[in-house]
């Protein structure tokens, strides 16, 4: 039997079993860090939850990428406006003032100008988290702006694209006017949570449902949208229709009567400047948005939304006597539920106007005779009387000519 030191090749010391062996060489050490050690560049705080943030928006955008252009255009549209103390509510939280109420509107616009790409491209950006670190201030509240809009709120509506095939069916089944013309989009605007202190809608457990078009300038359709509340004269009801020609003239830029009288000053001090001052002025105009990547930014837009009506409208409908469409008032925006969005391009709302009335509704009968089955009664009692005069006057003749052919 061989003693215990011939039978190990390398005999261990006490204390030393298992342990791994130390490395003569000191460039293996050197290329060879431990496992446990720290990252010599660990990333900045923060930027885990901007990497967060933007893979959220990634995936929002990838699944449903109409539908979150439409809601970064409504966005833009209210921020871009001259009154967007009254169009851009409710107010993103990291672009409020610092002291008191109000809106850093230019730090906004900059954000969202020089940092919103198109959503085609969104999937495909930051890839590493090296991009993110090299993001500068702008950029990062540009990024949390983006998120704070797109991300599902139990209290913000959520926007899904529809087939334009469906609206026919769905104009038939909810009792509106069909559509002239195709719209550029349809949109089916969902509401996970209903809050009874901020919505006034009927129970759902309510069967008779009424539904009308809803024409409003685009500059407010973000603020209708996510709190119900529209900017209007006090006093001034909301107008719905049945027909969505008449719906269209109300989605045109509604102006007071304060803004009215400034504009007809500056017309005529426009009429004592160059015709190069107009058209410069004309420019400047056309280039308002913030935002100009959308695929619905190309042409101007006009909005009409499908709402649901409230139960105490039921009974309600009067009609309009210039037009003879169905025109319903309400006086509480927070009653009037939003279902559908429906864009149309500026030269095809134009196109349905002048094709005006369109398919009109036919409204139920009144009780008693009316107008038309008086006069149609009347017509037939007129053409009974000619034709049996005519009857007679054939007999008469036929008479004559019998006595005169036995003559």
């Amino acid at each position: 039997m061989l003693e215990p030191s011939l039978r190990m090749d390398f005999p261990l010391e006490v204390g030393t079993a298992g342990t791994e062996r130390k490395s003569e060489n000191p460039t293996v050490d050197q290329l060879m860090p431990e496992i446990n050690s720290e990252d010599p560049h660990p990333l900045p705080a923060g930027v885990a939850d901007l990497q967060r943030e933007i893979e959220d928006v990634k995936a929002l955008v990838r699944t449903e990428p109409h539908g979150n252009d439409l809601r970064m255009l409504l966005f833009t549209v209210a921020a871009s406006h001259d009154r967007y103390e009254s169009t851009l509510v409710p107010l993103p939280p990291q672009f409020r003032a610092v002291v008191g109420y109000g809106c850093q509107v230019k730090k906004l616009r900059s954000a969202i100008e020089n940092n919103w790409p198109a959503c085609r491209v969104i999937p495909t950006m930051f890839n590493s988290p090296e991009e993110l670190q090299a993001l500068a201030p702008d950029d990062v509240d540009a990024w949390h702006l983006l998120h704070w809009l797109l991300v599902p709120n139990v209290t913000y509506p959520s926007f899904r694209r529809l087939s334009i095939l469906n609206l026919g069916p769905l104009c038939r089944n909810l009792g509106l006017g069909q559509p002239t013309e195709e719209p550029r989009q349809l949109i089916g605007i969902n509401y996970e949570m209903i809050d009874l202190h901020q919505w006034k809608w009927r129970l759902q457990n309510d069967e008779q449902r009424n539904y009308a078009f809803l024409g409003l300038p685009l500059e407010k359709v973000y603020r209708f949208l996510y709190t119900g509340h529209l900017d209007i004269p006090p006093g001034e009801p909301i107008r719905l229709h049945h027909q969505m020609e008449f719906a269209l003239l109300l989605s045109q830029q509604q102006e007071l009567p304060a803004e009215q009288e400034q504009q007809q000053e500056q017309e005529q001090q426009q009429e004592q400047h160059s015709q190069q001052g107009e058209e410069k002025k004309k420019e400047d105009q056309k280039q308002t948005l913030c935002w100009s990547k959308s695929v619905l930014a190309n042409t101007q837009q006009r909005a009409i939304i499908i709402c649901e009506l409230p139960a105490e409208l039921d009974n309600w409908m009067i009609t309009s006597p210039d037009r003879h469409f169905l025109e319903l008032l309400v006086q509480d925006s927070t009653t009037l539920k939003p279902c559908y969005l429906l864009m149309f391009d500026e030269p095809v709302a134009a196109k349905m106007m002048q094709q005006w009335p369109g398919k009109p509704i036919e409204m139920q009968p009144l009780p008693g005779r009316s107008l038309k089955k008086g006069t149609s009664h009347r017509f037939s009692q007129m053409s009974n009387y000619v034709f049996g005069r005519l009857d007679a006057l054939k007999r008469l003749l036929k008479g004559s000519n019998s006595t005169e052919a036995t003559n």
